[in-house]
């Protein structure tokens, strides 16, 4: 299946819950399901202790905490797709608790007439996850571009995001084959 977007962030809640969240959120406002896109993740759980990263289909081991979200279709209605709620639906109290949706905490709800208003209209997934990551982590997606997107979720402040053009890295990176490759790793400054 191709993959539309993928996420790799370190959840503050833990990674059972962020997952939970997600899935609630794609399926209930973003309709991922009903229209033919599927959430994938690789979490601690589920990442077996013999992967191969530098064969084909290989993934590198995630740091610590940290778990990935990939975004694939193989038939889904294109027309339908996007990161972006555009449902203006006001979340019950039961969806606040049974989805865990109050756990994306105060800040995150935005206010009418000095009300909170709890919808996700025009609110988007990499908010969402973004509000679930640790303070003092990243959040880094790649799309079908040779963009990523990286932002720093910064604890009491302005988060700080830029996309980064990975063409230079990867016309200049040396490719090593074998047990060297291991020690390779790509580190990126903001």
């Amino acid at each position: 299946m191709p993959n539309l977007a993928s996420y790799i962030f370190k959840p503050k809640h833990g990674h059972t819950v962020a997952c939970g969240i997600i899935d609630r959120f794609c399926i209930d406002f973003l309709h991922y399901e009903y229209e033919g896109f599927y959430l994938h993740w690789r979490t601690p759980d589920n990442v077996p202790a013999n992967v191969d990263a530098y064969k084909p289909g290989g993934h590198r081991h995630l740091p610590e905490g940290y778990i990935e979200l990939s975004i694939e279709s193989e038939d889904g209605n294109m027309a339908a797709w996007s990161e972006t709620c555009y449902d203006d639906r006001r979340l019950t109290a039961q969806d606040l608790t049974d989805s865990f949706f109050a756990l994306l905490g105060d800040d995150f709800w935005g206010e009418v007439k000095g009300e909170k208003d709890y919808s996700f209209e025009d609110r988007d997934l990499a908010e969402v996850i973004t509000e679930l990551s640790a303070p003092g982590s990243r959040v880094v997606s790649f799309g079908s571009g040779r963009t990523a997107w990286i932002m720093e979720a910064v604890k009491g402040g302005k988060d700080m995001f830029r996309s980064i053009d990975l063409l230079d890295y990867a016309l200049t990176v040396p490719i090593v084959i074998g047990k060297e490759a291991q020690n390779n790793q790509l580190v990126l400054e903001l």
